[in-house]
């Protein structure tokens, strides 16, 4: 993840950058990396408050990158942004969720900005093209993916996550 942040920098110039996995079961997600965010920021990235300020903005769909601009409401109605965002001195974004190729939910890039202008139409059409080429990059499944076919004759798997719960299984193709 730090070098998809590394690679993207130059195509879509950013002041501070996080990007994380969707956690389905929780409705929140996980930090995979981030670029000139202090630890209190992405700490607060990867909880609750602002993955409900990534839902309530509508950022979490497959659609375009969205930017702050885009809002038909001031961003000090998100409290991600006015508790933290705003006093570091940032202003501007380009986020948008990222999905596997079937339309997965895996995860979620924001790109910010100290300038108080809204992105450049060639930097969101750049980070469109580039969100599948990400959310592959992130994807956990395509570990599983890499290793079915290690398994002479199976079509069926499970995975067993960290808190050992199961669910329904399904195919891995």
């Amino acid at each position: 993840a730090q070098a998809l942040l590394e690679v993207l920098r130059p195509l879509v110039p950013f002041d501070a950058a996080w990007i994380a996995q969707a956690d389905p079961l929780r409705s929140s997600y996980s930090s995979l990396s981030s670029a000139d965010l202090d630890d209190r920021v992405v700490d607060l990235f990867s909880g609750p408050q602002a993955a409900h300020d990534i839902e309530t903005a509508g950022v979490d769909r497959d659609r375009p990158p969205v930017s702050l601009s885009d809002l038909p409401y001031p961003a000090e109605e998100l409290p991600t942004w006015a508790e933290c965002l705003i006093p570091a001195g940032i202003h501007e974004c380009l986020s948008v969720a990222l999905f596997a190729h079937g339309g997965r939910h895996v995860g979620f890039l924001t790109v910010l900005s100290e300038s108080r202008e809204p992105p450049a139409p060639a930097a969101r059409r750049r980070l469109g093209r580039l969100a599948p080429v990400l959310a592959h990059g992130i994807d956990p499944m395509r570990s599983v993916l890499t290793v079915t076919p290690l398994v002479r004759g199976a079509t069926a798997g499970r995975v067993l996550p960290r808190d050992r719960r199961t669910g329904p299984w399904r195919r891995l193709d």
